[in-house]
């Protein structure tokens, strides 16, 4: 018996729907694939994030003297009306509500808990940017990189 060779779209249609069946039978049973989804989603975005950040370099580099103009005036625009927008929300939010009076030795870090350590996050970023932006990432290169120094 043999099967036919399905095309890719055909093949993203039926990991789709073979996904929502077992989230919809298995329900919580299926919770111990999270690990293995979330790094495959991860490393999804991993590959996605330099190229977007690529094409989006070339097609800047393709433009010409005016449409760069065009394009700079405009952005240049929406930045400052986004500034002004949360500049107006920053001074007219405390006056949405009433005066409250609190202690000054009160501190919410004290009774909160710290999220769980995720190592999923941890070695496989969604944004590599990001996670070489980090200090966890900085101080292994800096540990890293001292054992060259005399």
């Amino acid at each position: 018996m043999t099967l036919l060779p399905l095309s890719f779209s055909t093949k993203i249609l039926v990991g789709l729907v073979s996904g929502v069946l077992v989230g919809l039978f298995l329900g919580e049973h299926a919770g111990v694939l999270k690990v293995a989804a979330d790094g495959f989603v991860k490393l999804l975005q991993m590959a996605v994030l330099p190229y977007i950040t690529i094409s989006i370099i070339t097609s800047l580099g393709t433009l010409g003297y005016d449409q760069a103009k065009t394009l700079g005036l405009r952005a240049g625009a929406v930045l400052v009306g986004l500034w002004c927008v949360a500049l107006l929300f920053t001074f007219l939010f405390p006056l949405a509500f009433p005066e409250i009076e609190t202690a000054s030795f009160f501190s919410t870090a004290l009774v909160e808990r710290r999220p769980p350590f995720n190592f999923v996050d941890l070695f496989i970023p969604s944004n590599p940017f990001y996670s070489l932006a980090t200090t966890s990432c900085r101080r292994w290169f800096s540990s890293r990189s001292s054992w060259a120094s005399p």
